[in-house]
């Protein structure tokens, strides 16, 4: 009788499912348009002084669009190693700064952003820190 491989089991912890892709993560994921910067100056009142807060910033892709157009960033990444990449990838970046922590539990002062992005995907409620950033 042969043995049937079984899978691992799922991970639970949202901030933990991504630390084993990351290097697929980085190699792999499209990055974003700059169309996104313009449509959100457009629609969203986007100004060029703005601070962006980035939650589930993830390896630094939607980071350094913004950086690229000029934007100071704070990323806030649960997941240590996608964190790290977003680091290495972005270390030369003055107007990044990174943080550990969650959409529901930021660590982030009141009101220190101008703007919230959400990554969806990495943030389980994102709706808690954008009232919560906003004041």
């Amino acid at each position: 009788m042969s043995r049937q491989p079984t899978a691992p089991p799922p991970i639970s912890d949202s901030t933990a499912r991504f630390s084993s892709r990351v290097d697929t993560f980085v190699r792999y994921r499209p990055h974003y348009p700059i169309g996104v910067i313009e449509l959100l100056q457009r629609d969203c009142g986007l100004t060029s002084a703005a601070v962006i807060a980035v939650m589930g910033s993830g390896t630094g892709i939607l980071s350094e669009l913004f950086l690229a157009a000029g934007y100071t960033v704070i990323g806030v990444e649960p997941n240590a190693p996608m964190r790290h990449a977003a680091e290495s990838l972005l270390s030369g970046q003055p107007r990044f700064q990174s943080v550990d922590g969650t959409a529901e539990h930021s660590t982030l002062p009141v009101s220190c952003a101008d703007f919230v992005a959400v990554n969806f995907s990495h943030t389980p409620s994102p709706t808690v820190s954008v009232l919560t950033l906003s004041g």
